[in-house]
């Protein structure tokens, strides 16, 4: 909030005079019944009645909602008005029927003076007043669910609040402990005050966030209330699924009231040429002048400004990433808050209703324009894959009690806050990179399509719980810009966000591809195989081609290449944006992942907290090896220098400041457990914590390679280290504390019960 002065009128002094007119007019009326009493001088005891000529400065305790200051005084009779000092300079001049004024300040001690002037004869009255030091720091025990805070100087109690309003009043005691229970959400304050008048209490504390979902994961929204009500919808085709994501749609606008700060960013490329400096100034470029010691602004170059050449100064461009407020307003509430899969649908964009043929609003055809340039099978051709976006939802519980199959298929998250996927399997959204030219790139690389389960974005609070993903062509689940309370983002923010965004992961399985002859990866590997012995010479799928003809077999293949998960999480976005990221907060918990070559997970400048898993790569490690010693790699660079077979064999991978911990995890068959990736993010004066390194933090963790315990070692040690790991939250704490599951009996109890379970899961509640 700008420290500005505010002035406003206490509307009770006026109640309190208006009150004693009406008592007087009353007196007088029964007067009128009675004798005249006698004039002053026919009774000397009768005096007359004094003006007041006296301020009597006083003072009213601050209001800590608006952080604002109320003094008040004694009218003076016959003045005309008043004038206020602040430290003996004059601020305002009040009215002569007013007796208040409110103004904002900050923390420390301030002399106040109001002054009037009646017959040249001065009065006035001046106080001192102090105001406590706000509270730094809330901190919780997540154990024992006591929040502390060190003590302010000349407190002598303190207000806590929750969601503003006021929970609890202490004298001189610095602990509170809590009743989680009470509510879903909690976002603790603390005010310091004092019993002096003249010493005001603090303003709000930096707000401690305790939510219990997510990143700190105990609770989730309570959906029982929507159970067997209109709001519960249970679907059986694809058709129904995407009448019931519409009708959960908010309809909502989000308007900007107050831009909090113009944040500056270091503009490097204005002294390549002249061409680049003078579009710098039209765009706006400024330089950083130092006013004092530590105070700064900033000033714009006027346009016109002769280029400097390449010796120059740093010059800096305003963010569009300043901090806003706003206000929403809800047109429209979703009419659906639980929707129940009751058995398996087929997402395919081939099987789309015809009603929604012609719209993209709720789901589209996640194709690309490189499509073209690939062999499709007939699984992929027959099917289809679709992207069903979820967008602008809050509430909301898609779930199935039987475990239903969801094929051909992901979800984009968008603006949403409290949504819930439970219990579900999600599978075939895959296809073999290849193609009949040898001329075609970068096959292999399996980055053409960007298929994902879940893509989610700009989201408050997001849940998975007992889902089952099998292959996907990219990633198998992506999270991305966290933050939506920015210039340029505020029309993503979900409706009631408050710009907090946690994603929890929880028992799930993670288990790449299938080798069941059955199933929809190998029937693809088969027909592809067939194409192979049936066409040798003029083969559609040249880079399998090109394996099989040097001697790689179908299971090497199958086991080597097809099977194994190219990526399991990317959390984050790659770029300059440090500040989108810090608020990225995902934990992974009581997860079971098979076959997974890469980003276990991957996180860029945020934070990922991975508890009681386990990453279990043995059986790819082992078809990777062969392949090695085959030279597979060289063998398709050999018929195309740009074709890729990558075997890639990674873990925990951070760049940009990004942050994991694990906790209480079993890594099996991973040849580089811990990477450091990504580059790109500079240091500047506006992200001064940047770092092109990202952090680790494992405790209690084993990591086998070929079934032998070994010491976890980093590939790059020079850039991934511990010292540079971060929670990111108000005091660098973990989250919150997890229940460890004996590492001894972690496997067996994750295989047993991770994933979707038809007995394990309360489906609707917390």
């Amino acid at each position: 909030m700008k420290k500005k002065l505010i002035f406003s009128l206490l509307l009770a002094s006026c109640f309190t005079l208006a009150s004693c007119d009406t008592e007087i007019k009353n007196n007088n009326n029964n007067n009128n019944q009675q004798e005249t009493p006698n004039k002053p001088e026919d009774n000397p005891t009768q005096q007359p009645v004094e003006k007041n000529e006296k301020i009597e400065l006083k003072s009213q305790k601050n209001n800590e909602l608006d952080e604002s200051i109320i003094f008040t005084w004694a009218k003076v009779d016959d003045a005309n008005e008043y004038i206020v000092y602040i430290d003996n300079q004059e601020v305002t001049k009040i009215e002569n029927n007013k007796d208040s004024f409110s103004y904002l300040c900050p923390s420390n001690s301030h002399k106040i003076k109001v002054k009037t002037t009646i017959n040249d004869k001065v009065i006035e009255d001046e106080k001192e007043y102090s105001v406590l030091d706000k509270i730094q720091k809330v901190k919780i025990d997540n154990k024992t669910n006591i929040l502390s805070w060190d003590s302010v100087t000349g407190a002598t109690g303190y207000k806590i609040y929750n969601n503003n309003e006021l929970v609890k009043d202490l004298s001189n005691v610095t602990k509170y402990n809590f009743d989680s229970s009470t509510t879903s959400t909690n976002e603790f304050t603390v005010v310091a005050y004092s019993s002096d008048d003249l010493v005001f209490n603090s303003n709000y504390s930096f707000s401690l966030d305790c939510t219990d979902l997510g990143y700190v994961s105990r609770t989730i929204k309570d959906f029982n209330s929507y159970e067997n009500t209109s709001t519960h919808v249970k679907v059986t085709t694809f058709k129904e699924l995407l009448d019931a994501i519409s009708k959960a749609k908010y309809t909502y606008t989000n308007n900007v009231t107050e831009v909090i700060g113009d944040d500056y960013v270091i503009r490097n490329n204005v002294e390549k040429n002249e061409s680049n400096w003078n579009n710098a100034l039209t765009t706006g470029l400024y330089k950083k002048v130092e006013i004092s010691k530590n105070n700064y602004k900033y000033e714009q170059i006027p346009v016109g400004t002769p280029y400097p050449g390449k010796v120059g100064g740093t010059y800096y461009e305003k963010s569009g990433l300043s901090k806003v407020k706003y206000n929403q307003t809800l047109t429209k509430k979703g009419s659906v808050n639980i929707i129940e899969i009751m058995n398996d649908i087929d997402l395919g964009y081939k099987h789309l209703p015809t009603e929604y043929a012609s719209s993209k609003t709720f789901v589209e055809s996640w194709a690309s324009k490189q499509e073209a340039s690939f062999t499709k099978s007939s699984m992929y051709e027959n099917n289809g894959i679709s992207k069903i976006k979820i967008e602008q939802t809050n509430d909301l519980l898609i779930m199935s009690r039987n475990g239903s199959k969801l094929t051909h298929g992901g979800f984009n998250v968008s603006s949403c806050d409290n949504v819930v996927f439970r219990n579900l399997e999600m599978d075939e959204m895959w296809q073999w990179e290849d193609s009949n030219s040898k001329s075609i790139g970068k096959i292999g690389d399996y980055d053409a399509y960007g298929w994902a389960y879940f893509k989610v974005s700009f989201c408050g609070n997001v849940w998975i719980d007992h889902c089952t993903f099998g292959k996907s062509f990219d990633g198998q689940i992506d999270v991305s810009n966290p933050t939506y309370n920015t210039k340029g983002t505020l029309f993503r923010a979900p409706y009631g966000a408050n710009g907090r965004s946690f994603v929890s992961i929880t028992n799930c399985k993670f288990l790449a591809g299938s080798d069941d002859k059955d199933g929809y990866l190998y029937k693809m590997m088969e027909e592809i195989e067939n194409d192979y012995k049936t066409n040798k010479d003029n083969c559609k799928y040249q880079y399998y081609k090109a394996l099989r003809d040097r001697g790689v077999t179908f299971e090497e293949i199958l086991y080597g290449i097809a099977i194994p998960q190219k990526k399991a999480f990317l959390l984050g976005d790659s770029g300059d944006e440090y500040t989108y990221n810090t608020n990225l907060r995902v934990s992974i918990g009581n997860c079971y992942f098979k076959n997974i070559e890469d980003r276990l997970p991957k996180v860029r400048t945020g934070v990922a907290y991975v508890y009681n898993s386990v990453f279990d790569n043995s059986e790819y490690y082992s078809y990777r090896t062969l392949l090695k010693n085959k030279n597979a790699k060289g063998i398709v660079s050999a018929v195309n220098s740009s074709w890729k077979c990558g075997l890639v064999s990674q873990g925990i991978v951070c760049g940009n400041g990004g942050s994991v911990a694990a906790y209480n995890c079993i890594f099996k068959g991973i040849e580089y457990l811990l990477k450091n990736n990504d580059s790109d993010l500079k240091k500047s004066d506006n992200n001064p914590e940047a770092t092109l390194n990202g952090g680790y933090l494992l405790i209690n963790c084993k990591y086998y390679m070929n079934n032998e315990e070994t010491t976890i070692t980093n590939a790059t040690p020079s850039s991934l280290k511990e010292s540079n790991f971060k929670w990111r939250d108000n005091d660098n704490n973990k989250p919150f504390a997890c229940k460890d599951i004996e590492l001894n009996k972690l496997e067996e109890t994750l295989k047993t019960n991770s994933g979707t379970t038809q007995n394990e899961v309360n489906w609707l509640i917390k």
